[in-house]
Parts: C-alpha cells; sequence; structure tokens
C-alpha cells in the first residue's frame, strides 16, 4: 500500500478531521477517506469526552455549556460532519461545507447561526455539514433550550429574553 499524502492539512491547529473523495492505491480509486489528525488524541485540545456524558447529566450539571465546547471536546459529532461529506452514507445527497458570506464557512454555532439567518444564505443551510451536526448534537442533548449555543433551562430560557426585552421598552 502507498502511503497516503495529507498535504500538511493536519498542521492546521483547528483541523481534527476530514474527508477526502478518493484514494488511489495501486491504481485502484477508492471512495471516502476519513483522516483523524493527530491533536484528536492530545488530552487537552482533542476529544476528551463523549457525547453520551451530558446526555446522562442533570440540567443543573450541563446549563452554561455551550454547544461549540461539547462539539470540540467530544469526537461524536465531529465524526458525524465528517460522514455527512461522504457518497457512501448519504448517496447523492451529501453535504458540504457552506459559505456564510466573504469565504469563510459556516462553522461552529455562530457561522451556522450567521447562515441560516441570512435571506441571501439560509437556503444553504439546509446542505450545511455543521448545521446538521449541531441539529442532531442539539436533538440529543435536548434537556436544554440551545437558543443562543448555551444550554439553559427550558422552562426559564424564554422569560430570559422577555425580560430584557421589557427592560429595553422601559
Amino acid at each position: 500500500m502507498e502511503p497516503f499524502e495529507m498535504d500538511d492539512m493536519c498542521t492546521d491547529d483547528n483541523l481534527k478531521a476530514f474527508m477526502q473523495e478518493t484514494y488511489p492505491v495501486n491504481g485502484v480509486v477508492t471512495s471516502d477517506v476519513l483522516t483523524l489528525c493527530p491533536i484528536v488524541w492530545d488530552d487537552e485540545e482533542g476529544w476528551i469526552g463523549h457525547i453520551d456524558q451530558y446526555e446522562t447529566q442533570t440540567l443543573d450539571e450541563i446549563e452554561g455549556e455551550t454547544m461549540d465546547g461539547i462539539v470540540g471536546s467530544t469526537g461524536e459529532v465531529s465524526l458525524l460532519h465528517e460522514l455527512t461529506h461522504t457518497k457512501s452514507f448519504l448517496g447523492t445527497s451529501v453535504l458540504e461545507d457552506r459559505e456564510q458570506g466573504a469565504g469563510t464557512d459556516a462553522y461552529k454555532w455562530d457561522g451556522c447561526f450567521e447562515l441560516a439567518g441570512d435571506v441571501t444564505t439560509r437556503d444553504r443551510s439546509l446542505t450545511n455539514a455543521d448545521t446538521f451536526a449541531y441539529f442532531c448534537a442539539g436533538i440529543y442533548l435536548s434537556q436544554c433550550n440551545w437558543k443562543d449555543g448555551t444550554c439553559k433551562d427550558p422552562a426559564t430560557a424564554d422569560d430570559d429574553s422577555d425580560s430584557s426585552s421589557d427592560s429595553d421598552s422601559d
């Protein structure tokens, strides 16, 4: 087997995993190669937990956590993001890393939120890999209201926004 050329992609400190569509081996092209960068195994910067640890916590234990923090420290959501790029997972309906504007990919909570909130890019949010991955994480961790990307008690989260809008009108 020939060694795989990553073109130094894993030297980017923010890149934990990526998909490549083809990989030539002895003249044969296979699809959907997932590369996990060495940083994912780093105890401080990598995937140091699992998403199910949050699902089993009480609301009091998880309240205040950010979706970006959970996704960044657990591998499952990142792997789901990468799998949405593969034809073997989604067929011809593969998802992409969509741009939210000026060449910036719509990654993380703010990127996905801005992509969906802008009428000129809203349709791209439906086929954005991170939007799908964050949506799935939010459904899995449904004990929280994730309206602003932070876990809040669903019983009081709307009260917080109502009180701030009331104080603005005073």
